[in-house]
């Protein structure tokens, strides 16, 4: 059994979209995005507005998002998910 997972980033978004039939239960914890060039000041996670657990470093341009364990209970690459920063 096998499952590729595809990954795109454009437009403040980062979409995954995992095809396959294998099934991988581990959560997903964190995302660490590269390029963010302004500071975000909203993140939300399918959707779904992230009142915390995410922190932007103007430096270097990193966007990080931590605490995603709950919202990828079923596994990290078990569904489809999306990531938007704005």
């Amino acid at each position: 059994m096998l499952t590729t997972t595809q990954f795109e980033a454009s437009n403040s978004m980062l979409s995954v979209v995992p095809q396959g039939l294998y099934k991988d239960t581990n959560e997903l914890a964190n995302v660490t995005v590269l390029g963010v060039l302004r500071q975000p000041g909203i993140v939300s996670f399918n959707g779904t507005k992230l009142s915390s657990g995410w922190s932007y470093d103007s430096s270097s341009k990193v966007l990080a998002v931590t605490q995603l364990n709950s919202a990828t209970g079923g596994g990290a690459w078990a569904a489809p998910w999306s990531l938007s920063w704005s």
